[in-house]
């Protein structure tokens, strides 16, 4: 995991700030170049494209997967994004968005 997903993820996780390059936390909101990544809210987070498929955002989805603690990562076959559970092997075609429901619950 890069550092700036590292400092920026922790930070979203814990419902604090951070900016790092390109990528700001604040609000509970993570955004890359200004574009709404991930939101979170007690009992979920939702996570975004934007439109832009591409590795940055990509690599900063996938981390936000790894630590809310799911099975899913995004990958790219073909110029085309899918969403990969490694622990069954199925994999979807990414619809640009999602929700991960919390099972825990977090401060706001």
């Amino acid at each position: 995991m890069r550092i700036v997903e590292l400092k920026c993820g922790t930070a979203f996780m814990q419902g604090t700030s951070a900016k790092v390059s390109n990528d700001i936390v604040v609000n509970n909101e993570w955004r890359l170049h200004g574009n709404l990544i991930a939101k979170r809210t007690p009992d979920a987070i939702e996570i975004f494209d934007c439109g832009w498929r591409t590795r940055t955002t990509g690599s900063r989805l996938n981390a936000i997967l790894r630590m809310a603690g799911t099975a899913l990562r995004i990958c790219q076959r073909n110029h085309v994004w899918y969403l990969y559970n490694y622990q069954t092997g199925e994999s979807e075609p990414w619809t640009g968005s999602m929700s991960i429901p919390i099972l825990t619950p977090v401060a706001a």
